[in-house]
């Protein structure tokens, strides 16, 4: 394996792809070292080890603070440091390089009752909450699968009118990292 930019990508695609690494990390790594090195002309070309990363990530915060805020530019680089830095220590030693594995919280296991549910769509199993009495909005909550291994709820109006879809809709763009 070569040493460029575009190596570097595809190492860290090939981690997501063997689960040596967690493949939702492996692409936010990819989309990190993407737009930080989309600064660099032919940055597919460019010799990681030859790379003067602290230049590269000063041009890529002053090239991209219109398009992000404070934290995104922060993270960005913070990500694109640490692929450099595990790609460099893989270069330096393929056999005795292993991932750093950060321990989380074990996962849930769950019921066959929960993997059900899970494949039902999620209109079935959207459930009312509880009418108040002061006469305000009745409040639906709508599974949403996410991710393969993420769902998350959103409660919304029982009565959603479109105009209210359009703002929320653009609104979750707005929040959008990649």
């Amino acid at each position: 394996m070569t040493s460029t930019m575009a190596d570097m990508v595809a190492f860290i695609e090939k981690l997501g792809k063997e689960n040596k690494i967690n493949p939702n990390l492996a692409a936010q790594l990819v989309s990190s070292v993407r737009r930080v090195a989309e600064v660099e002309p032919g940055w597919e070309q460019v010799d990681v080890k030859q790379l003067n990363v602290d230049e590269l990530l000063t041009r890529f915060a002053q090239e991209k603070a219109d398009s992000y805020g404070k934290n995104s530019l922060e993270e960005y680089q913070r990500r694109f440091r640490r692929v450099v830095s595990m790609f460099l220590g893989y270069l330096n030693d393929p056999e005795g390089w292993r991932p750093e594995i950060r321990r989380g919280r074990p996962p849930k296991s769950k019921p066959a009752a929960a993997t059900a549910k899970k494949a039902r769509p999620a209109a079935a199993t959207a459930r009312a909450t509880a009418p108040t009495m002061n006469g305000e909005v009745r409040m639906v909550e709508y599974p949403f699968p996410l991710r393969p291994s993420l769902v998350v709820k959103l409660s919304l109006p029982a009565d959603l009118h479109k105009a209210e879809v359009d703002r929320l809709s653009a609104f979750l763009r707005s929040l959008a990292v990649d």
